[in-house]
């Protein structure tokens, strides 16, 4: 894609039109926030997640984390570590998670954010949501790539 001009791509199921989001410039500036539910032990452990965070301008997996599901809490800590390591992004991008959006339309009270989303306004940093899994195809291929390479790696470490 030529980055100078704009591209418009239609979605064939509802005909509309959405604008790709561009590749970030600068390292560090946006990142992308995916958890990957899988059974990455096999039979040798329960199903789990794997949150992944993943800057969106090198493609560079920046944080790597299992937890039992993609909750609140497991996002706060994986954001703890990647914030330790790495400094304040200007914006995180995720799924349409609840612990990234409120997903009631009639919700009552608040301002309709959520506890992760309160805490990023208050660290100054964005939380942008896509609407499709497309919207966020970095994440999306780095956990499909994962769950091949991670997987066959712990039954045989000769893939690593």
């Amino acid at each position: 894609m030529d980055a100078g001009r704009r591209h418009l791509v239609v979605t064939q199921a509802a005909g509309t039109f959405h604008q790709p989001r561009l590749r970030r410039e600068c390292f560090g500036e946006r990142i992308q926030i995916d958890g990957s539910d899988h059974r990455w032990f096999e039979d040798r452990g329960d199903p789990c997640t794997l949150l992944v965070f993943i800057d969106q301008a090198t493609s560079t997996l920046m944080e790597l984390r299992f937890v039992k599901s993609e909750s609140t809490f497991s996002c706060f800590e994986a954001l703890e570590s990647y914030l330790l390591k790495h400094g304040r992004p200007v914006a995180f991008y995720s799924g349409k998670h609840t612990v990234f959006r409120v997903a009631k339309e009639d919700a009552k009270g608040g301002a309709r954010i959520t506890q992760f989303g309160r805490a990023l306004s208050e660290l100054n940093i964005e939380i942008l949501c896509a609407n499709s899994s497309q919207a966020k195809s970095r994440v999306e291929r780095a956990d499909s790539t994962l769950q091949d390479r991670l997987v066959k790696g712990t039954t045989d470490h000769r893939h690593f």
